[in-house]
């Protein structure tokens, strides 16, 4: 259970690496969609993937 606590910390850190990163761009202090291409929207994706499937785990775990 420990590992799944790590886990779900370092997920939760990706996100606030993220929006971060994101916020500034979605409230215009930086240019439109530069935090969305490329590599940072493969992160985005693999980052919300990841807790989602981690907070899952976690739900299911904790039912059991």
């Amino acid at each position: 259970m420990a590992d799944l606590d790590i886990a779900r910390s370092l997920a939760l850190f990706g996100i606030i690496v993220f929006h971060t990163a994101r916020d500034p761009a979605h409230f215009g202090v930086l240019e439109q969609g530069t935090t969305l291409c490329g590599t940072r929207e493969a992160l985005a994706r693999l980052v919300a993937g990841s807790f989602f499937v981690i907070a899952g785990a976690g739900l299911v775990l904790a039912h059991d």
